[in-house]
This record gives C-alpha cells, structure tokens and sequence, in this order.
C-alpha cells in the first residue's frame, strides 16, 4: 500500500514538471504573459565613440588667412592646395632662426690709404614675426678681411670685424612660398685692424643695416634666404670714416613656435601651444 502511494505521488509530480516546462518552451520565444518583459539597455554614456578625423580646429594668430578659418593653403596659381609640405600659413610658424654665409666687401678705409679686399662673413639671427607683414628681427655677424696699402709698401695683412644689429622687417607680398622683404634697422660695427702706419687702431662705430631679401619656403619649417645688405657705418672722426659694408648672405631658415595639435587617443582635437 505504502509503495503504491509513492508510485500515484511520483507520477503527479512529472506531470506538474511537464506542464511548467511546456509553459516557458523556447519554441515560440514569447515569455509568458504573467512575466514582465525585460526592459532594454539604455546607451552607456561612457561607451568608446568612434574616432573623430575631422581636421582639428585652428587658433587664430590674427592674419587674414587664420580669420578666414582656413586650414590648408590655397594655391594662387591652380585655385588647388599646394602638397602637403605647405599645410599652414606663414604666421603659424612665428619665429625663425638662421645661420648665414656669404661675401663682404667694403670701400677704402683710412682716408683712402687703406684698401679694403672681398672676404667671409658669417654670423646668426633670430627673428619673429609679428603679423603677416610685419617682423623683427636680430643678428651677429664676424668677417676677416684682407687689407693692403694703397700705396708701396702693400703690407698685406687681415681686419677683423664684429657687426650687430637689430631691424623692422616689411613682407611686400603674402604669397604662400615666396616672400620678398625689405628691412632696416640700427646697430654697430667693430674694427681691428692695423692702419697703413703700422698702428694698432680698435674701435665700434654706430651702423645703420639696410637690406633688401627674398624667402623661398620648402616647407612648413624649412625656408631658403637670400639677403643683399648695405651696413652704413658712421666713423666720423676716426681715421674709418663713414663706410658701406656691401654684403651678399644666404641662408637656411628654420621656423617653428606655432600651435601643434595632441594626438592622445581621447583628446585628439587639443591644440596648444
């Protein structure tokens, strides 16, 4: 009889097993209607966006170029941007740096009695851009020319001369590669050398530079220069009398000290300086 109850109780319970089981059936994937339905995923605020290529934003530096918002540089000839080498604007890149070489010559020195050879001059200068047509700039340059007496006995021998200055610089166009200039400006000159009797004579004379130039951009960074000057020197009163130091410079310039963006992973559009 015992057996006989568990047997009916057994049964009863895999009946009410089979009956749930069929109730929640995957076969019609709707859950049943005395459960509520699981409520969507709201968007995770912190979830990884994609990655955003678009340029990144430009801080005006005050030229008509930067006001317009521009990013590449327009082409004046094709209408089309020039490669990518020339990406910015000149005044994105406001200071610049160059070390030049080339030739110097002067008139005769000593009331004429002193003649004046054709030699190596060479020397820094450190520039800034103001705005697009306006700059300062500042240099030091060294030269050893020979000298000779006009007059028998020649007594050949070298002058040694340190100049300084600092000039205003005036961009005549804006075109993207090509940069003519003018400039002047005021600083000094510094001689030793031997006169023409055999004395020692040092002295540093006031120098008025005036120089005409053009810059030729390769790249954002890199600029080719080339300086024609006419360095006045005033040494009135002196055996020096008032000079022109002729001299033809070329050089590489470097330009740097703009903005530049920062490439971290979730702070890509940062600009800063």
């Amino acid at each position: 009889m015992r057996q006989h109850l568990l047997a009916v109780a057994f049964c009863g319970l895999l009946a009410s097993m089979s009956t749930r089981t069929l109730a929640q059936s995957p076969a019609t994937g709707i859950a049943p209607e005395s459960e509520t339905p699981l409520a969507p995923l709201s968007a995770d605020p912190l979830a990884v966006q994609p990655p955003d290529f678009s340029p990144p934003p430009r801080s005006a530096c005050g030229c008509a170029h930067c006001r317009s918002g521009g990013h590449a540089v327009e082409g004046p000839l094709t209408g089309e941007c020039h490669p990518a080498v020339l990406s910015e604007a000149w005044c994105r890149r406001p200071l610049y740096a160059d070390v030049f070489f080339g030739a110097l010559t002067g008139n005769e020195l000593q009331g004429d009695l002193v003649d004046v050879e054709t030699g190596f001059f060479g020397g820094v200068r450190l520039g800034h851009d103001l705005d697009e047509r306006w700059a300062v700039e500042g240099r030091l340059g060294l030269a050893g020319l020979d000298l000779s007496n006009t007059e028998a006995p020649a007594q050949p021998r070298t002058g040694d001369l340190i100049v300084g200055d600092i000039s205003l610089v005036c961009y005549l166009t804006q075109h993207p590669r090509t940069r003519p200039f003018l400039s002047a400006g005021a600083g000094f000159a510094d001689w030793e050398f031997s006169d023409a009797f055999g004395n020692s004579f040092t002295d540093t004379q006031a120098a008025v530079p005036l120089s005409v130039g053009i810059k030729q951009r390769y790249d954002d960074w890199l600029v080719f220069r080339f300086d024609l000057t006419d360095n006045i020197v005033f040494g009135g009163g002196t055996i020096i009398g008032t000079e022109h130091l002729f001299s033809a410079t070329g050089s590489l310039e470097l330009r740097f000290g703009g903005s530049r963006t920062s490439y971290w992973p979730w702070r890509r559009r940062t600009v800063f300086w």
